[in-house]
């Protein structure tokens, strides 16, 4: 029989198993596997060179492309990385030329909405842009293009590259300053004459075949010549003043055409114009140009009209200094069979008057188209209206030059 008092001892090894199956630790059976961090898990999927997993980024050495222009070989395209990684996606992009130091310039290029480059053109912020086929860099300035309808010159705003259209004042280096226009429509760089709208009343001005500019000033085209005001670029009709003949002539009132020998088309009109007032003029006197078979009437040295004038074939208009004696109505020569109206004379037979008339008092439109050119037998012909001008407002007295 035991006592009860007696202490029983235990193998160790048998004691610690039993503890464990006793008494478990809840908190070290409960514990979740540690997982590694985002950062760490980036680190372990990321390439060394090329896309990561979720093709969002690019890697070069090892490193995300930041701030940088890449080419993907298995795409055959470029991309850019902005600052924080991400790939440029619907949306302009500077990229210089030095990614060290921006200041050296570059080039804009556009990613469309699948991030690869834009090439060729492409309409967008209710635009049209072009981008080079080869380097994807924007155009800007005057540059030929070619579209379905073949090529064509447009230009591209030199700030934001956007396609003009109508009339555009271009100044980005000295080659290419002056007005121009661009069809509405398409762009297309306008060459030849061209009407433009305006206020208070519209122009006819004329685009250089080859470069497009607006011209000024006198100018031979197509065998004929114009003169284009120096200021606006319209197109002149009638009696205008050419400083570089020094002279005054005669454009044809519809197409402002000039040459020699021309028909003289309207020779029934003033042929410069709104006529002045004569009253009150201190220095009235009227001055015969032969050589330019021109008219002017003056104040002094200042022209107040100038009109076209047929003289003397074979040089029989007398030259002098004379004045108006008197004036009629109408007047005919049997034997030269042929009058005139509303003449002013100034020398003997020799008169300011009409384009000639018949027999029956009709004006001959064959002797009125030769205004411009030497076709009287000595007389000063003018237009109907400029003969009619005179003959109202010429005073007696009025000292004539003929030279």
């Amino acid at each position: 029989m035991l006592s009860r008092n007696r202490t029983f001892a235990f193998p160790c090894a048998l004691a610690f198993a039993l503890a464990l199956v006793v008494a478990p630790p809840p908190a070290f059976a409960e514990r979740e596997p540690v997982q590694p961090s985002t950062t760490e898990s980036e680190q372990d999927s990321a390439p060394r060179d090329g896309w990561d997993a979720t093709k969002e980024h690019w890697y070069e050495d090892g490193e995300m492309a930041r701030d940088h222009a890449f080419y993907d070989p298995d795409s055959d395209a470029w991309y850019w990385a902005d600052a924080d990684g991400s790939i440029a996606c619907d949306k302009d992009v500077f990229i210089p030329v030095d990614e060290s130091d921006r200041d050296k310039g570059g080039k804009w290029v556009r990613f469309d909405e699948n991030r690869a480059m834009v090439k060729g053109e492409d309409y967008r912020y209710d635009a049209w842009y072009y981008f080079d086929p080869i380097t994807g860099e924007m155009a800007k300035g005057i540059t030929l293009i070619e579209d379905s309808a073949g090529p064509k010159w447009v230009y591209y705003d030199w700030t934001t590259g956007k396609m003009a259209h109508g009339e555009a004042f271009v100044n980005y280096d000295a080659e290419h300053t002056g007005w121009y226009l661009f069809d509405q429509y398409t762009g297309a760089m306008v060459h030849g004459f061209a009407y433009l709208d305006g206020d208070p009343s519209g122009k006819w001005v004329y685009y250089d075949q080859a470069t497009g500019i607006m011209a000024y000033g006198l100018q031979l085209i197509d065998d004929a010549w114009y003169y284009l005001d120096p200021i606006t670029g319209a197109v002149s009709y009638g009696m205008t003043y050419v400083p570089t003949w020094d002279t005054w002539r005669y454009f044809d009132k519809v197409s402002g055409r000039w040459y020699e020998g021309m028909p003289m088309g309207d020779w029934q009109g003033a042929s410069g114009g709104a006529y002045p007032s004569l009253s009150g003029r201190a220095n009235l006197n009227v001055h015969v140009d032969i050589a330019n078979q021109v008219v002017l009437v003056r104040d002094g040295t200042e022209v107040l009209y100038a009109m076209v004038c047929s003289l003397g074939i074979n040089d029989c208009t007398p030259r002098g200094t004379y004045s108006v004696t008197g004036r009629g109505y109408s007047f005919y020569n049997r034997r030269e069979a042929m009058g005139g109206r509303y003449y002013v004379q100034f020398y003997g037979d020799y008169l300011f008057h009409s384009v000639p008339t018949d027999a029956a008092g009709n004006y001959m439109p064959a002797e009125g188209e030769k205004l411009g050119q030497p076709a009287s037998h000595g007389c000063v012909r003018l237009t109907v209206s400029d003969a009619k001008w005179l003959y109202d407002n010429l005073p007696n007295g009025t000292r004539v030059t003929i030279e």
